[in-house]
């Protein structure tokens, strides 16, 4: 197996008709022109604040705005300081606001955010009602689903999501959409997602303390909004793993017949590794974050003997010089550790053998060099590097790089939820759009 990274090229195609036909339709031209719903997402990390403004049209997103700023008042993906993640959180999207020319405030934008960290939890839970043997109608499926979130949670925890994986009708298994359906017997196993109470309110305080409002319902685990940004529907169909290496944690998500399976947060991430190398050599962590991104690799053999990097001098040490072979050992050392965690993570629980295409790798951890090749001798599967794809607009290049995943993914997050409004959502709005889909919730209409 090559040791490097790849990815599916899509075919482009061109439909000769569309060269032939002219358009005479003025309508459609306009409706093309119409302003779409302006979205936000903010990526709340450990180090960074990401935040990315988009405009979310019927065929296209367009990123309009993006603010990426170094932070500090997270830990471990969980809040320690409130006025310092608010005032970075401000930062950010001030700067995104300018290239976009939105007041995002004023705008009223729906706003979404990631959280990550280790009271993070996930797990299945089973739902079952009688049906009197009649037909499955829509009715049947939302209460179902309901009575699979219904799970006692614990008093600490508040549930942020949830996906059925597949439904029963009496004894036939493994169906994907039961109505229409007859029986007398309807079953779902529902994935739930729950964060801590407390964890999830010092994040939303914190959004408001920087004069945003977001509903707990736009908080979104980090890495399933980084999934929305850099996997391809065939990889959630045949299994897929998707590890997201933020800057204090890291966050793996596991996919197959398009559900989430499993999910893990694990309290270690890029900025340990830079902890390491501040300590090793008793530099600022600026100087080892610096090193690392610019010398740091997951291989001692790719560099030379004769390689070395330059420490600066600080204070009365005149710094020296080290080896690159010598750091890349040592950032080996923790990964390996890392993905070895995970992977008997993924064999414990059973899914390591639904992973047929193999493991994407993400966040601002994953640019580590000679990274994939690593976790392919670990896990024994095709590996490759995640950046967000599919976006348009002028700013769009700003954020194809894998630590903007999850502020993209919240986007595309933001679509998907404008499209479960109403599939007029454009013309409509968004208020009209959101009755729509309380209705459909309440009365099944």
């Amino acid at each position: 197996m090559q040791g490097k990274d790849w990815e599916f090229q899509p075919t482009e195609e061109r439909d000769e008709r569309d060269a032939a036909v002219p358009i005479v339709h003025e309508t459609a031209v306009d409706d093309a022109e119409k302003e779409g719903e302006i979205v936000v997402g903010i990526d709340v990390g450990t180090t960074k604040v990401c935040c990315v403004i988009a405009e979310i049209r019927p065929d296209r997103i367009e990123i309009i705005g993006t603010g990426f700023v170094a932070s500090r008042g997270i830990r471990k993906g969980v809040v320690v300081s409130i006025e310092e993640t608010a005032n970075f959180i401000r930062q950010a999207v001030a700067k995104a606001e300018d290239p976009a020319g939105k007041d995002i405030r004023k705008a009223n934008c729906p706003i979404f955010v990631s959280i990550s960290g280790s009271h993070i939890k996930g797990f299945v839970s089973p739902g079952i009602i009688l049906l009197r043997d009649k037909t499955i109608t829509e009715q049947d499926v939302v209460k179902v689903e309901d009575f699979a979130r219904e799970t006692k949670l614990p008093n600490d925890h508040v549930l942020i999501f949830s996906e059925p994986q597949e439904f029963s009708v009496d004894d036939n298994t493994g169906i994907k959409d039961p109505r229409g359906m007859s029986g007398v017997r309807l079953s779902t196993t529902m994935y739930i997602v729950t964060a801590a109470r407390g964890d999830l309110n010092n994040l939303v305080t914190c959004c408001k303390n920087a004069e945003l409002s977001v509903p707990y319902d736009n908080v979104v685990m980090e890495s399933i909004a980084a999934a929305e940004a850099v996997l391809k529907d065939e990889e959630r169909e045949m299994g897929v793993v998707l590890i997201d290496i933020g800057g204090g944690t890291t966050g793996v998500a596991v996919y197959h017949n398009h559900t989430l399976q499993h999910i893990r947060e694990i309290a270690y991430g890029g900025h340990d590794l830079t902890e390491m190398l501040a300590s090793e050599w008793h530099t600022p962590m600026s100087v080892a974050e610096d090193l690392k991104n610019n010398f740091g690799a997951a291989d001692p053999a790719i560099f030379k003997d004769n390689e070395y990097i330059a420490i600066p001098a600080q204070g009365d040490d005149d710094g020296g010089k080290v080896p690159r072979s010598v750091m890349a050992v040592m950032l080996e050392a923790r990964m390996r550790e890392l993905f070895e965690v995970i992977n008997e993570d993924l064999m414990k629980i059973g899914v390591k053998s639904k992973i047929k295409s193999g493991i994407v790798l993400t966040g601002g951890g994953a640019e580590l060099e000679a990274l994939t090749p690593l976790a392919e001798t670990i896990f024994g599967l095709r590996v490759r590097r995640g950046y967000p794809t599919g976006f348009a607009g002028r700013e769009a290049e700003k954020i194809n790089g894998a630590r903007f995943a999850a502020a993209a993914g919240l986007i595309r997050h933001a679509q998907k939820n404008l499209g479960d409004f109403g599939s007029d959502w454009e013309g409509e709005g968004w208020w009209s759009g959101i009755t729509a889909w309380f209705g459909k919730k309440l009365f099944g209409k």
